[in-house]
């Protein structure tokens, strides 16, 4: 059964024929209102998008050729000829949403309920002993299974439970989702209003106080059950609700699918002024980025990452919870003193991936980390560093300067340094080269991004010429140029992915790699 779903969905996910939708978007009136994510799927536009021609995909074709079943395998054509077919508006919105209680549901519109029903029955006959009809609606239970299923003729919602994979208990009739009144659901919502203010591949609401509330939750009940020693557990029970309290945020995260690029943007918003309050109270939401440190690292490496942190002002706003979970760990990971390493750093923090060096087994991955510290500070803790080297493998060359397995780290004027990367230490010893490349950062919370141009020059001599694999390889390493992030403030950030061919666009290109590497696997 599962192998019949997985070619009806990717024939009808891959036809790029323009079919009309219900005006209203009834799959999010079985949302309750109380979940804390939902993502909504433009499947049209999407598939428009894709232009995926499924007459050029072998395997499917191979696949219905093979087709001993004559209803199935005329199901199978009328949903590449019209993705309706199956019964449901297919080409219309499509609603992935995680509940409080950490189950995963799935719901869309349902444009012919008894055909749905038939075509199911076409596809595994043996689902009919599991399906209930009662007045018009339908719903699927399987006996100890972790997913159940029920529609009408609105709407159809899928829900999955992830603590039942093993089928310990039976999956529960789902029924009375389909007829939740309006204002219980999350189309009443004002996040349902940010969710589709405007036109998008792929949006997605997220409340993160709500989901790190269910995993905190879920940590507490999954430590009664666990032999763990009594830090941990009481770490688990007693002071995780300042991480929630902290994250008690929610975010719309939108995501387009352009001409050579991929464009996701991010808005952070506040469900009261106290969340918003304290999340503008924390230390690590004050500072911005100030450049300072850009011309010690060199221009178009694979990946950066950079951030400023004001550790005097973080290490003396970290609350009494956070400072028991620190002094509870602290026996456990070393005896550090966090307070006073969190203080160390004092600005700009660079952490980038420059490039490969596959000739090399000790050191296959040629990186930098650059900070700005608290020079007095950072050379006490050395200090403790090098005191906890009994077998002596740290190499001691000058005062605050080391090396250790191909690395050479520590502090010169105010900036620490580790690294394996000879032309940045060089760099930084020369007192550093400018960079206009990431004169943009300035003034940005943080920062991440980079290219992927050298990747493909790095690792195709890896790649045996001749291979099934060369093909492939050579696509997917020349796909991507560059990648970057950007904040207008702290609450927007855009994250972008320019692709190498700018005309085609970038979804049709990721399903092209996507049919290449099944090519050569199948």
């Amino acid at each position: 059964m599962k192998k019949s779903f997985y070619f009806l969905a990717l024939s009808v996910f891959t036809l790029c024929t323009m079919f009309s939708c219900a005006s209203k978007d009834t799959p999010s009136e079985v949302i309750p209102s109380d979940v804390a994510m939902v993502v909504k799927f433009d499947i049209k536009r999407l598939a428009l998008k894709a232009d995926y021609k499924t007459e050029n995909n072998k395997m499917l074709r191979d696949y219905i050729d093979k087709i001993d079943n004559s209803e199935l395998k005329e199901l199978v054509k009328s949903c590449l000829k019209n993705p309706n077919a199956i019964g449901l508006k297919v080409l219309g919105k499509a609603y992935l949403f995680c509940n409080n209680d950490g189950t995963i549901g799935i719901s869309m519109a349902v444009d012919n309920s008894k055909k749905f029903y038939e075509n199911l029955i076409k596809i595994e006959a043996s689902a009919k002993e599991n399906i209930k009809v009662d007045g018009g609606v339908y719903s699927m239970v399987y006996p100890s299974s972790s997913v159940s299923m029920a529609w009408d003729s609105k709407n159809i919602v899928i829900i999955v439970d992830p603590q039942n994979q093993q089928g310990q208990t039976s999956a529960k009739d789902i029924s009375d989702m389909l007829k939740m009144e309006h204002d219980k659901s999350f189309a009443a919502t004002p996040n349902y209003t940010k969710l589709s203010a405007s036109d998008n591949d792929i949006v997605a609401y997220i409340s993160m106080g709500k989901l790190s509330k269910f995993y905190i939750d879920q940590l507490k009940r999954t430590s009664s059950h666990l032999a763990m020693d009594s830090v941990s557990k009481d770490v688990i029970d007693s002071d995780l609700q300042s991480v929630y309290d902290d994250n008690n945020y929610s975010t719309i995260v939108s995501c387009n699918f352009e001409n050579g690029k991929i464009i996701s943007k991010m808005n952070i918003f506040f469900e009261t002024p106290e969340d918003e309050a304290r999340f503008n109270s924390m230390a690590a939401n004050k500072t911005v980025l100030k450049g300072n440190l850009n011309k010690y690292v060199g221009e178009n490496n694979i990946m950066y990452f950079a951030a400023n942190i004001d550790g005097n002002a973080v290490a003396s706003s970290i609350d009494s919870n956070k400072m028991n979970i620190l002094n509870k760990l602290a026996p456990v990971l070393g005896n550090l003193d966090y307070k006073k390493l969190i203080s160390v750093f004092n600005g700009d923090i660079f952490a980038t991936f420059n490039r490969l060096n596959i000739s090399s087994v000790n050191n296959p991955l040629v990186f930098s980390i650059f900070a700005t510290v608290d020079k007095t500070k950072a050379a006490e803790f050395f200090e403790f560093i090098l005191a906890k080297d009994r077998e002596k493998k740290i190499n001691k060359i000058a005062d605050n300067t080391y090396t250790f397995n191909g690395i050479f780290f520590g502090i010169k004027d105010d900036i620490f340094y580790y690294t394996n990367d000879s032309i940045d230490y060089a760099r930084l010893l020369q007192g550093g080269v400018e960079n206009r490349s990431l004169s943009n950062i300035i003034g940005q919370p943080l920062y991440f991004g980079g290219s992927f141009v050298p990747l493909k020059e790095q690792l195709m001599p890896l790649v045996q010429q001749g291979s099934p694999f060369y093909d492939v390889a050579q696509y997917a390493l020349g796909m991507i140029s560059t990648f970057s992030s950007n904040a207008t403030d702290r609450y927007n950030y855009t994250f972008e992915v320019n692709f190498t061919d700018t005309k085609t666009n970038s979804l049709h290109q990721i399903i092209t790699l996507i049919d290449k590497v099944i090519g050569v696997i199948i």
